[in-house]
C-alpha cells in the first residue's frame, strides 16, 4: 500500500501469568503468551513467548530485577528475527 494508506489489522492474544512470593524480599513471575494477528496486504503472524522474571529487594531503597524471555514467531516478522532471546538485569535505587 502507498505511504499513509490505511491497513486493516486484527488479532488476538492469550496471556497466562503466575506470580509467587517466595519471601518478603523475593518475587518470581512466569508468563506464557500466544498471539495471532493478520494485517491486510502483509499476511498472518503467530507468536509464542515465555518469560521468567524475578525481583529481589535488597533494602528499603535498593532492588534488583532479572528478566529472561524467549519468543518464536512465524509468518511476517517485519525485519525482526523469528527467534528472540532476551536477558535483562536491572538495579533500582529509590531516593
Amino acid at each position: 500500500a502507498p505511504a499513509g494508506a490505511y491497513r486493516s489489522t486484527s488479532g488476538q492474544t492469550l496471556t497466562l501469568s503466575w506470580q509467587h512470593l517466595l519471601s518478603e524480599a523475593l518475587t518470581i513471575t512466569t508468563t506464557g503468551q500466544y498471539g495471532m494477528r493478520s494485517i491486510s496486504g502483509q499476511g498472518d503472524q503467530t507468536t509464542i513467548a515465555l518469560s521468567l522474571s524475578g525481583s529481589y529487594r535488597v533494602s528499603e531503597t535498593i532492588s534488583t530485577n532479572l528478566l529472561i524471555s524467549h519468543s518464536e514467531a512465524s509468518g511476517a516478522t517485519y525485519g525482526l528475527p523469528p527467534t528472540r532471546d532476551i536477558v535483562v538485569i536491572g538495579l533500582h535505587k529509590a531516593f
